[in-house]
């Protein structure tokens, strides 16, 4: 419980550093989106370890099963934030305000998430022992995550509706190497926009057989115990 524990603290110091940057951007003031990125993806690679040395102690103790999957979650949680960091940091400078909003409102959320997650782990933690308000906690905590999926459900709903029925440009040059110079080279679909731009360079960097670049846990987790994805 320990180790999810940590992983969830993980995931909230990537939510926070995102929610922080889109904070920032509403108020006009200047932020390093590199730095954000960079951030997020060193905390990533720190969950990834950690997730890695828990499941070796699972193996080498002969835990519950279960414990191994919380992990898996937990791991694959850490992975879309950081991703979900990395295409807020490639977010172009001009984008409206009316975006902005449900893209704070998400990261609140998210924020939110990431801490009723782990105080929902560690009362669950202490359950065992007997005490009556560690399970209401946890209880309590089980309420939190569906009220914060709702409301992270609603905003994501926002922001896409206001892409799909808004007329916005979002018109930048991909600065990732693996951005296609010539439209021969561009698989269907792709457009010079910053907001696609991390599905677009995942399109790339898996077609140029570089897919460690752009690799979900679940997928190496996966090729670890041989199969495919």
């Amino acid at each position: 419980m320990a180790v999810m524990i940590r992983q969830a603290g993980l995931a909230r110091e990537i939510a926070a550093a995102t929610a922080r940057f889109v904070a920032e951007r509403q108020a006009g003031r200047p932020f390093d989106a590199t730095a954000l990125a960079d951030r997020a993806r060193r905390i990533e690679e720190k969950a990834d370890r950690i997730a890695v040395d828990a499941r070796s102690a699972i193996v080498r103790f002969n835990a519950n099963r279960s414990i191994e999957r919380l992990v898996n979650q937990m791991e694959d949680t850490v992975d879309e934030l950081e991703q979900a960091a990395f295409v807020a940091s490639v977010i172009p400078g001009e984008i409206p305000a009316e975006l902005l909003e449900p893209l704070a409102e998400l990261c609140m959320a998210t924020v939110s998430g990431t801490e009723a997650a782990a105080a929902g782990v560690a009362a669950a933690a202490d359950v065992p022992e007997g005490h009556r308000i560690d399970t209401e906690d946890a209880l309590a905590a089980i309420g939190r995550l569906s009220d914060v999926e709702h409301k992270a459900d609603a905003a994501e709903r926002a922001v896409t509706a206001r892409i799909l029925t808004g007329d916005f440009q979002f018109k930048r040059r991909c600065r990732c190497s693996n951005s296609p110079a010539r439209s021969s080279d561009r698989p269907i679909g792709w457009r010079p926009s910053a907001i696609c731009c991390a599905t677009t360079c995942s399109r790339i960097c898996r077609l140029k057989g570089h897919p460690e670049r752009w690799t979900t846990s679940s997928e190496k987790r996966m090729r670890n115990q041989g199969g495919t994805t």
